[in-house]
Order: structure tokens, then sequence, then C-alpha cells
């Protein structure tokens, strides 16, 4: 996500100074609740997922490995497999 609520999977249970640990999950979920996706990207070359949601919100999930694998399904009952699916 971009802009002042921006964590990352890294960041969770992370102190950094803090009073308290990072719940990451809890951000996301607090950013992204209510929100509707306005655009959806992959990168088929990287395994990379980019979501737009309303607000200016984007929600990133990125491919680090390239042994990551994800699966996403659509309303419409289509769905994609990351590239690295075998």
């Amino acid at each position: 996500m971009k802009g002042d609520g921006a964590v990352s999977s890294f960041d969770h249970d992370q102190k950094y100074g803090l009073p308290a640990p990072i719940d990451a999950f809890k951000e996301l979920e607090e950013q992204l609740e209510g929100r509707r996706v306005t655009d959806a990207f992959l990168d088929a070359r990287t395994g990379d997922l980019l979501f737009h949601f309303e607000e200016d919100v984007e929600f990133c999930v990125f491919n680090f490995t390239g042994y990551e694998v994800w699966e996403i399904h659509f309303p419409n009952g289509t769905g994609e497999y990351s590239p690295h699916a075998i």
C-alpha cells in the first residue's frame, strides 16, 4: 500500500522502537475493509500482483523467491495461478 499506512509482511511483529509490535495483518485489514478493488494487474514475468482500491490505496503481492505460488478466483468464475505453479 502506498501512503502513511504502508506496511509489509516483513514488518509483522516487529517493534522498531514503537510501544508495541506491529500487527501488519490488522493494519492491512483496516486499510482495505470496505474498499472496492478498482483494478488488478498480474506481472506474468515476475508473478507479482498489484491491486488498486478506492481512495488511492494499493496492495502489492511480491514474489520474492520464485518459489511462491498463489491462486486467485474472480467473481465471474475465472481464475489465475502464479506463473511458477506447475
